[in-house]
């Protein structure tokens, strides 16, 4: 049987999101653009009906309180569940209709061309946007119910969500030829910090710039290397290291990304006996039931990510049919690490770590 509920539920429920989100009940009236005496009204009648605290307030901000962040849990996933009803339902023609978000680093959205463009054209009248940000940024958004989908590189798989592996890419050494410091086929801690380094700094709430939360970054800066020079962004990280201003350590996404097969004047190594290799995977949020357009992408892109999943599996040397495996440009699966050249890619051998 369905209990009865006040008619003014879900708005209570949408008010309570943004003040959670925002702290401020001042600011969630903004968002929703009603009175903050409508917004205040929403909280207190959510308390009486639930018979708990959902904010500890003070003068400046509302605190969120352990009952206020298990309702914040369930009223996005109400929320999404709504909306993939809604899609569902209103698709009398089998068409999908509606939006889904999906939010990756910049360097694996170029990996996602080939089901991007197939969901398009499959599915005309769905609205897809995709969110560009570092990986514990994209774990946030997903979190936040701010996308659907996300795809994200870490180191540690993370716990938050559920998180479903997509393929391994290795950490890369990328430095200038002609740097001036010789190098042996597999360097040691101590070769490297006798490097300059750029490393990538993330930026907090507030547009601070901050150590990374995780990933290959944060194990990169946890090795205490000699950084001379920070950016927060892995297309500048690379472009400054191909100018000479210092070694940078990627993974072959980035790798492929932003490079391609142009690596001419570039001396790169794999590093996977110092770091973690880095594991790209889907990731959606804790009791989420994705939306009729989201399983719709996931789907495509599980099937270009691992072949498997679509059909026969085709043999690794088979870069043109499967150009997602990371055999990188110019690599020879079976070649041995020179110091000039990147070996075996992280599909064709298993991870050392």
């Amino acid at each position: 049987m369905l209990e009865e509920l006040n008619g003014d539920f879900l708005q209570w429920l949408r008010g309570f999101y943004y003040v959670a989100k925002t702290g401020s009940v001042r600011q969630a009236a903004t968002l929703m653009h009603r009175n903050p005496s409508t917004i205040s009204y929403q909280i207190s009648s959510l308390e009486r009906e639930l018979n708990t605290q959902l904010f500890e307030r003070s003068k400046k901000r509302m605190h969120i309180t352990e009952d206020g962040r298990k309702l914040l849990e369930w009223t996005i996933t109400t929320f999404e569940a709504l909306q993939g009803m809604r899609a569902d339902v209103g698709c009398h023609d089998g068409q999908l209709r509606g939006r889904v978000v999906m939010a990756c680093p910049p360097a694996v959205a170029t990996l996602l061309a080939a089901p991007l463009q197939r969901f398009i054209r499959e599915n005309p009248q769905v609205d897809v946007h995709i969110l560009h940000a570092l990986s514990h940024e994209v774990l946030a958004a997903v979190d936040e119910a701010r996308a659907d989908i996300g795809l994200p590189g870490v180191t540690d798989v993370p716990e938050s969500g559920s998180f479903e592996t997509l393929f391994k890419a290795r950490p890369m050494l990328v430095l200038r030829t002609g740097h001036g410091v010789s190098l042996p086929a597999v360097p040691t801690l101590r070769d490297l910090r006798n490097l300059p380094f750029i490393s990538v700094a993330a930026r907090d709430r507030n547009g601070h710039l901050a150590l990374p939360p995780c990933g290959l970054d944060r194990a990169v800066d946890a090795a205490q290397l000699a950084t001379v020079l920070s950016v927060n962004d892995h297309a500048a990280l690379l472009h400054y290291a191909r100018s000479g201003l210092g070694a940078a350590i990627v993974d072959e996404v980035c790798l492929r990304a932003w490079l391609g097969s142009s690596w001419e004047g570039l001396n790169i190594q794999p590093l996977d006996h110092l770091f973690p290799n880095v594991i790209y995977g889907l990731f959606l949020r804790q009791r989420t039931l994705p939306s009729p357009q989201a399983a719709a992408l996931l789907r495509l892109v599980r099937e270009h990510c691992i072949p498997s999943s679509a059909g026969p599996a085709a043999p690794p040397s088979d870069r043109q049919a499967h150009p997602h495996a990371l055999l990188l440009p110019g690599c020879d699966a079976t070649a041995p690490a020179d110091g000039q050249s990147i070996p075996a890619a992280a599909a064709s051998r298993p991870p050392s770590r």
